[in-house]
């Protein structure tokens, strides 16, 4: 690829961020959904879900156990 259409294709993607990730993860759950079932894939993207929301609050060093107790049932504490 010539420079000018890496540099045009570049431009384009970082305009589209967005919609770009948000498309391959329209099409990545497609795909789930047709591979492995509906509730299935809801199910994997709920542990997901709350994989990302327990690793954001790790990096940002706030205390687990009260991550934890806010998210698990009061008879698991």
């Amino acid at each position: 690829m010539d420079k000018v259409k890496w540099d045009d294709l570049q431009r384009f993607f970082s305009l589209n961020k967005g919609k770009m990730i948000g498309g391959i993860i329209g099409f990545l759950i497609g795909i789930m959904v047709l591979l492995i079932g509906f509730l299935k894939s809801i199910l994997i993207i709920l542990f997901i879900v709350v994989g990302y929301y327990i690793g954001s609050h790790w990096d940002t060093k706030k205390d687990m156990k009260k991550i934890l107790d806010r998210l698990l049932p009061k008879h698991f504490k």
